[in-house]
């Protein structure tokens, strides 16, 4: 429990520091802080929306008022919001829910990746577009800022509002110890999707290997969706595997069931 609040503790500092660098203006109001009170809200609020006890959902921090909550296998995102009279947390609608209305592909058949921590790119139905989360005071959303590319390509796009803050690149995810992943065969939409992903950063990838070897990359996904990816011996575990999960950054798949393909990037 002390490990949890001191999380709790070093996010909201790191986001007070974050809303420090930018002065009040007086009006519009200025943007609500998330304090450590306020996470553990959130906590209490992702726990009522996910039906997953509050002591077990994760809070991992997306910007500087976004943050990402992760429990029982089920990943959700919230904006801290200025509301009529309090601060609150509004949940935000998933990028793949919203792309496969904009990019009219059914939900299960699209591949998501995180190049940053704020922006999304879509694959699905031989379309592809990009996202950008968008905030102001009262909302934060995911927007398109790219028109989704390939046939029969259609889609809203709108201007985009970076939220305030540094950008980063993701954190390769590593595989939970305490969850045990089935592999089962990709739905063919979804291994296209990933394999056109890896493919896209072939240079990259082939430049983390010594030699320019053949490289086989493995990506394996639970039912939260999160890729984990992995080389085979003698790069297991290697700089190599780490270069590469890095050089693709987080894919995420949203059928909402385990699998896992391999694929060799030449």
């Amino acid at each position: 429990m002390r490990t949890k609040q001191a999380m709790l503790a070093a996010l909201a500092i790191a986001s007070v520091v974050a809303g420090c660098s930018t002065p009040s203006t007086g009006y519009p109001p200025a943007a609500p802080v998330a304090t450590a009170r306020r996470l553990e809200n959130l906590q209490a609020v992702a726990s009522r929306h996910t039906a997953c006890p509050a002591r077990e959902i994760g809070i991992r921090q997306v910007s500087e008022r976004v943050f990402s909550t992760m429990g029982c296998g089920v990943v959700r995102e919230y904006a801290l919001v200025q509301g009529s009279r309090y601060a609150e947390w509004q949940p935000i609608m998933p990028v793949n829910m919203r792309a496969a209305n904009e990019m009219v592909c059914p939900l299960e058949r699209l591949v998501v990746s995180a190049p940053t921590e704020n922006v999304r790119q879509v694959s699905g139905c031989g379309r592809s577009a990009q996202y950008q989360l968008a905030c102001d005071v009262s909302q934060c959303e995911w927007a398109m800022t790219t028109p989704p590319a390939g046939a029969g390509a259609t889609g809203r796009v709108v201007e985009a509002t970076p939220p305030p803050g540094r950008v980063t690149a993701p954190t390769p995810s590593t595989p939970d110890s305490s969850v045990v992943v089935v592999p089962q065969r990709a739905d063919p939409a979804v291994d296209q999707a990933i394999r056109g992903q890896l493919d896209a950063r072939r240079s990259a990838i082939r430049a983390c290997v010594p030699r320019g070897e053949l490289t086989m990359v493995r990506a394996q996904w639970g039912r939260d969706g999160m890729v984990r990816l992995s080389l085979d011996p003698p790069w297991q575990g290697t700089q190599s595997e780490r270069c590469v999960q890095q050089s693709v950054g987080q894919l995420q798949v949203t059928t909402g069931e385990a699998g896992a393909i391999s694929h060799v990037v030449r």
